[in-house]
């Protein structure tokens, strides 16, 4: 008795839905330019992570400067962390930031921290992170009248933010 053969079945691929294959590709460009210069990444390490194909991510986002620019911008995250009236506008913004790092894989405020800042997009990160750091320690030596840092003495505040804004200013 000789077996039946059958051809190998053949799936039928599965429709992508946009919005979560966009997300997928944003999500691995994130992790990827956590830990690599931007230099350093492909395309194809960006699709392998996010389980897509290069030229799905140029359907998407044109290319690898375009894909890197939207990862780096804060225009969205900015309009989502603000997105509450004043009276709830702060438990809004903490459930905002712990809801994009554990169930989106982005923290909308720190990962520019730990990203390697390079090119234009890097120098603009770099300016926003001087100023940020300036206007906080403005507002608390001035505003807030902080006692610690009423405490010191100018030289000593230089020597303690001094280098970190160096560090923000110089790639």
């Amino acid at each position: 008795m000789s077996a039946v053969s059958t051809p190998p079945v053949t799936p039928t691929p599965a429709r992508r839905d946009a919005e979560s294959t966009r997300t997928a590709i944003l999500k691995a460009a994130r992790y990827l330019l956590a830990r690599h210069a931007h230099g350093d990444i492909t395309l194809k390490a960006v699709a392998d992570r996010a389980g897509v194909s290069p030229p799905l991510i140029l359907k998407y986002f044109g290319n690898k400067d375009t894909l890197f620019a939207r990862v780096m911008s804060f225009e969205t995250d900015a309009d989502a962390l603000l997105a509450a009236p004043l009276g709830d506008l702060g438990p809004h913004m903490v459930r905002h930031v712990l809801v994009s790092q554990s169930e989106q894989g982005a923290d909308p405020l720190l990962r520019i921290v730990f990203a390697p800042l390079h090119g234009e997009q890097g120098d603009i990160l770099r300016a926003e992170l001087a100023v940020a750091t300036l206007l906080g320690l403005g507002v608390m030596y001035g505003i807030a009248r902080g006692s610690e840092l009423r405490a010191s003495t100018v030289d000593a505040l230089v020597d303690r933010y001094g280098p970190t804004m160096q560090a923000y200013l110089t790639p």
